[in-house]
């Protein structure tokens, strides 16, 4: 798991960064709390610093909500779908789990697999997200760049180089 803003301060990582008071003691202590295997459970992981005022105030427009919900809901009907495919494909022995998957996104996801050593719950984790992104973008043909994206949303291994 990557704990660079993860601190009993909370300052850690941030624009206030230089303010953290944590010794790495204190910073391994605080990420002890989380368990292995319940970190393997969080499908997702986003470091979030916090957001300078100046950079507040001088923030671009982005997407709207509308657009996002828009977005969401359409990947949610496509899910509803392929749910109901999936079942039948599982009632005659077929695996969903690569359903979708491009060639070089199942040889990436096979060699992150082994490389970064992910159980099975984390790589069936990494296939349903990369799966989202895909469909968050309106595709259904999973790529390479979807799997790299959702192999960026797990947590890295627990280490003190990562804390630095």
């Amino acid at each position: 798991m990557h704990l660079r803003n993860w601190c009993p301060c909370g300052r850690a990582g941030g624009p206030l960064e230089g303010q953290c008071s944590c010794s790495p003691k204190d910073i391994e202590r605080y990420a002890a709390r989380l368990s292995g295997p319940l970190v393997d459970r969080i499908d997702m992981h986003v470091n979030v610093g916090a957001v300078s005022l100046d950079a507040l105030n001088t923030a671009e427009p982005s997407e709207t909500s509308a657009a996002i919900r828009a977005r969401v809901a359409q990947a949610r009907r496509q899910r509803a779908e392929r749910v109901a495919i999936d079942g039948a494909l599982a009632s005659r022995g077929h695996s969903a789990l690569h359903a979708g998957l491009d060639r070089d996104a199942r040889t990436m996801l096979r060699t992150a697999a082994s490389s970064i050593g992910l159980s099975a719950r984390a790589y069936a984790c990494v296939a349903r997200v990369a799966r989202t992104i895909a469909a968050l973008e309106g595709v259904s043909l999973i790529t390479a760049a979807h799997v790299a994206e959702a192999l960026r949303y797990r947590a890295a291994p627990i280490d003190s180089a990562s804390r630095q």
